[in-house]
C-alpha cells in the first residue's frame, strides 16, 4: 500500500461539541494529493466516537480511531499518531476544537513545500473566534489567557516571510492547526520530553524547525476557537511559564541549538521575566519569588554575555 502525502492527526478530549467541525474542514479539502486522517482521542467521557463513525462513514479519505482506555494527556494521546501511525511524507496536526477553512490550504502548503525542499514545514495566520465574554467573566486566570481582544494570531506574533529557530525561542507562536511539516523520526523527543504535558506543539515546532527554517503565509486560512474548556485556559500562567522553561531547558544539550545558544539563554530569562510579572509569582512566599528573581538574573547574565562575546568575534572577523 503507498503512502499518503499528508498524514492528518486530530487531537480529541471531551470536544464532541467542536470535533465535527474539524473533521467536515479536513474532508473538504480539494487537493490532488494523497490523504490520510487519524484522530487520536484520550478517552473522552462524550459522544465523540459516535460523532467520528457517522462522519467518516464512506469517506474517501483513509482514517484511523485511536482512543485511550485512560487520559494521558496531549503529549502522549498525540504519540501513537507521530511514532506509530502517520505513513505520510509530510504530516499536521490539530485539537479537535480548531478547524481549517480554506478548501486549499493543503494543496497550496504541499505544493510549497515540493518545490523547496530547503524548508521544513510552512504555516499561516489563524483567525480567532472567541466564545468567551470578558466583561461577564469574574475569573482573573481566564480573563488574563484568553485571545478574546484579538482577531488573528499575527496581532500579537511579528511573524517574518521565513520563520527560524530563534523566532519560535522567542515564542513567536505558530498557530497549531497552520502547520504542516516534512515527517522525520521523534522517538528522541519523546524520551526527553516525556514528562510534559502542556505547551506540546510548541516543543514540537522547535524539534521540526532545527537545521532548517519555516515558510508563513499570511492569509487566515484556520480557526482557533477561544473557549473556557481549553487546556490552556485550565493552567495558570506561572505553572505555565515553567513548564515552558523545563522545555528550553532541554535545549541547552542539544547539538544544534547549542550552535545558538545566546538565543536559548535569552529565550529562558524571558521566560522568567514573564512568570515574574504574573499574579502567581506575585503571591508566593517571599523566599521562592526571590529564587525565581535569582534565576532570571542568572539567565539574563548569561545571554548577554554571550552576546558581547558574539560581537566581539563579529567586530574582530572585520578587521
Amino acid at each position: 500500500m503507498n503512502k499518503p502525502d499528508l498524514s492528518i492527526c486530530i487531537i480529541s478530549c471531551n470536544q464532541a461539541q467542536f470535533i465535527e467541525h474539524a473533521v467536515t474542514s479536513v474532508l473538504k479539502q480539494q487537493t490532488g494529493y494523497s490523504l490520510e486522517l487519524i484522530i487520536c482521542d484520550d478517552n473522552s467521557a462524550d459522544n465523540t466516537e459516535q460523532i467520528i463513525s457517522t462522519l467518516l462513514a464512506g469517506t474517501a479519505i483513509p482514517f484511523k480511531f485511536i482512543r485511550k482506555e485512560s487520559q494521558a494527556g496531549p503529549l502522549h494521546n498525540g504519540k501513537d499518531f507521530f511514532l506509530l501511525h502517520a505513513g505520510g511524507r509530510y504530516i499536521c496536526w490539530m485539537d479537535a476544537d480548531d478547524y481549517w477553512n480554506y478548501p486549499a490550504k493543503v494543496e497550496t502548503q504541499l505544493k510549497f513545500l515540493e518545490q523547496n525542499p530547503d524548508y521544513a514545514g510552512c504555516f499561516h495566520d489563524a483567525e480567532i473566534k472567541s466564545l468567551i465574554h470578558i466583561q461577564k467573566e469574574n475569573s482573573h486566570q481566564l480573563k488574563t489567557q484568553t485571545h478574546g481582544k484579538w482577531k488573528f494570531y499575527s496581532q500579537f506574533n511579528h511573524y517574518s516571510e521565513d520563520y527560524f529557530p530563534w523566532h519560535a525561542l522567542q515564542r513567536q507562536i505558530i498557530p497549531t492547526a497552520s502547520l504542516i511539516v516534512r515527517n522525520k523520526e521523534l522517538h528522541g523527543f519523546y524520551e526527553r520530553y516525556k514528562d510534559i504535558n502542556l505547551s506540546v506543539s510548541w516543543a514540537l515546532h522547535l524539534e521540526f524547525i532545527k537545521n532548517s527554517r519555516f515558510r508563513y503565509f499570511n492569509e487566515p486560512w484556520s480557526v482557533y476557537l477561544d473557549h473556557k474548556d481549553g487546556l490552556s485556559k485550565k493552567v495558570n500562567l506561572l505553572t505555565f511559564k515553567l513548564n515552558n522553561i523545563k522545555i528550553l531547558e532541554q535545549l541547552l544539550t542539544d547539538s544544534y541549538y547549542k550552535t545558538i545558544i545566546k538565543d536559548v539563554y535569552k529565550a529562558i530569562a524571558q521566560e522568567y521575566y514573564h512568570l515574574l510579572h504574573t499574579r502567581e509569582a506575585q503571591e508566593l512566599p517571599r523566599k521562592v519569588f526571590n529564587t525565581y528573581c535569582s534565576l532570571y538574573k542568572k539567565w539574563m547574565k548569561r545571554a548577554v554575555e554571550e552576546e558581547i562575546t558574539s560581537f566581539k568575534e563579529l567586530n574582530k572577523s572585520r578587521q
